[in-house]
């Protein structure tokens, strides 16, 4: 086996498969033999987060707070960018923007060089990945939480509640 539990799920591309693993490593297989192209070493776990690609570029994020952007094909680190918690979510990606949830309770959107648009406070944990509709983001947050953000009011008033469509609340 490899070095620790996997907790998300791997990712198909081109005919290699993607996973990370407890272990700090994101690994990179042949999908037919198994052989490993190659891994990549972070900063700490890699929990809940799976990997998401777009354009030959994996995306994923990690325990020690970053989202890394890497090479599929030669697993090289292209860039990093930090965020202010842990991060067990998966990310979205959307006409080249990067959205991902961290455990600082922040929804952050991030461009395809890796630097910040926007981000908006949840108030809580954020483990669940964004899902994108139309002009619209929905995530859920630990607080019970579902926000419908759109696009263009959260790029102009960042985490104020005119960003907000609406919120729902946890039923249970």
């Amino acid at each position: 086996g490899f070095g620790g539990s996997i907790s998300a799920w791997p990712l198909i591309y081109n005919e290699k498969i993607y996973f990370p693993s407890a272990d700090h490593n994101l690994y990179c297989l042949d999908a037919v033999t198994g052989k490993e192209f190659w891994r990549f070493k972070a900063g700490d776990v890699f929990w809940g987060s799976g990997p998401q690609v777009y354009r030959g570029f994996i995306f994923i994020g990690n325990y020690d707070c970053y989202v890394y952007c890497i090479d599929a094909e030669t697993g090289k680190e292209i860039w990093r960018f930090k965020t202010g918690g842990k991060i067990a979510s998966n990310a979205s990606i959307d006409n080249g923007v990067i959205y991902i949830g961290s455990m600082d309770g922040f929804l952050y959107a991030i461009n395809m060089n890796g630097k910040e648009i926007w981000r908006f406070n949840t108030g809580d944990f954020i483990a669940s990945q964004p899902t994108i509709y139309e002009n619209k983001i929905f995530i859920g947050s630990f607080n019970g939480f579902l926000f419908c953000l759109e696009k263009k009011l959260v790029r102009k008033y960042g985490d104020s509640k005119q960003a907000v469509r609406f919120i729902t609340v946890h039923l249970f």
